[in-house]
């Protein structure tokens, strides 16, 4: 049961800790996996984008909030491991749960395509506790945003090697990710229909965090 008008840190770790979200972002574009060709999201070539483990997790965060809006005060990304502090009033805090199955469920299922594997990608239910006050929030904001420099897998926090909502937070960067719409491929023909491509089908998010504005557009290859 989650009360309205009180912040939740939600932790929810990989099935017996695997690293299945270790960064693998090109240097030059966190959105793309580090073997794909820098202008893959450009419509004017052919090149089939592939997503890295940033902005799978991205996207799904962002399309969890659009199906199920609440108020998402930050979403930090570790090799194990994702950190995330949830609220939502007497309108919304009924969300929780149905945004948490949304976003763990598309994460779960574009890790295993990006792995080519199969079986749990997470360890069980996430675990989600009430932080008492606004200070004992920001210690938890404080500790999700700066894991994994106290892990030592960085030397500081800059949210483009591991998905943070820092950059939006610090400096109110907007941060935007990408996924093709199958269904919607699939359904106007796929592969049958000559010269159809799914990167026409790319459909854009961006991650707003702790407000009730949500954006998607979608683009016919286009950002």
């Amino acid at each position: 049961m989650f009360e309205p008008n009180k912040v939740y840190e939600v932790v929810t770790g990989t099935v017996d800790r695997e690293f299945l979200f270790v960064p693998n972002s090109h240097p030059n574009d966190p959105l793309l996996r580090v073997d794909c060709p820098l202008d893959a999201l450009d419509p004017k070539n052919d090149i089939h984008p592939q997503p890295s483990t940033f902005n799978i997790i991205g996207y799904a965060f962002a399309r969890a909030l659009e199906l199920s809006p609440v108020n998402l005060h930050c979403a930090e990304q570790n090799i194990s491991h994702l950190h995330t502090e949830i609220s939502g009033d007497k309108n919304t805090v009924a969300n929780i749960p149905s945004f948490c199955r949304n976003a763990h469920s598309s994460i779960a299922r574009q890790i295993n395509k990006a792995y080519g594997r199969e079986g749990h990608v997470f360890s069980g239910k996430y675990r989600a506790t009430c932080c008492e006050d606004d200070e004992v929030a920001e210690e938890k904001l404080y500790y999700a945003i700066t894991n994994i420099v106290k892990d030592g897998l960085l030397d500081s926090q800059n949210g483009k090697t591991f998905l943070s909502s820092y950059p939006a937070l610090a400096a109110g960067k907007r941060l935007k990710f990408w996924k093709i719409n199958w269904h919607q491929y699939n359904k106007k023909g796929g592969k049958r229909v000559k010269k159809h491509r799914p990167k026409d089908y790319i459909e854009w998010c961006e991650l707003d965090c702790n407000t009730h504005r949500r954006k998607r557009s979608v683009t016919r290859g286009t950002t």
